[in-house]
């Protein structure tokens, strides 16, 4: 069954319905598992976003969609989207010996 990970972070709740509506289009579809995860302040450790559970569960999925709002026309989502592909992509090539990665 393909797997869809859906991971945001929201401040005002505008990503958040942004990614539970991509979330509901997904479900109704048959044979798609969504995964649903809203980043929170406490995965912030020291700057960085841990999530061993999280980082676990993603390694199985078929795609992964990324939600980050804007704040002065930049993106928030720079340090954990760089610690979520970091992560992923030596797991990828360790386990499944990928070697082409799509950003």
């Amino acid at each position: 069954m393909p797997r869809i990970a859906i991971v945001y972070f929201s401040q005002t709740d505008v990503t958040e319905q942004i990614a539970k509506s991509i979330a509901s289009g997904a479900n109704q579809e048959d044979g798609i598992m969504v995964l649903e995860h809203r980043i929170d302040g406490h995965e912030i450790i020291e700057g960085r976003f841990e999530n061993a559970a999280l980082f676990e569960q993603l390694k199985s999925c078929n795609a992964i969609i990324f939600g980050s709002p804007t704040y002065t026309q930049t993106t928030s989502r720079g340090r954990i989207q760089l610690e979520l592909e970091t992560y992923l992509s030596k797991a990828l090539i360790e386990e499944n010996g990928y070697t082409n990665c799509i950003n």
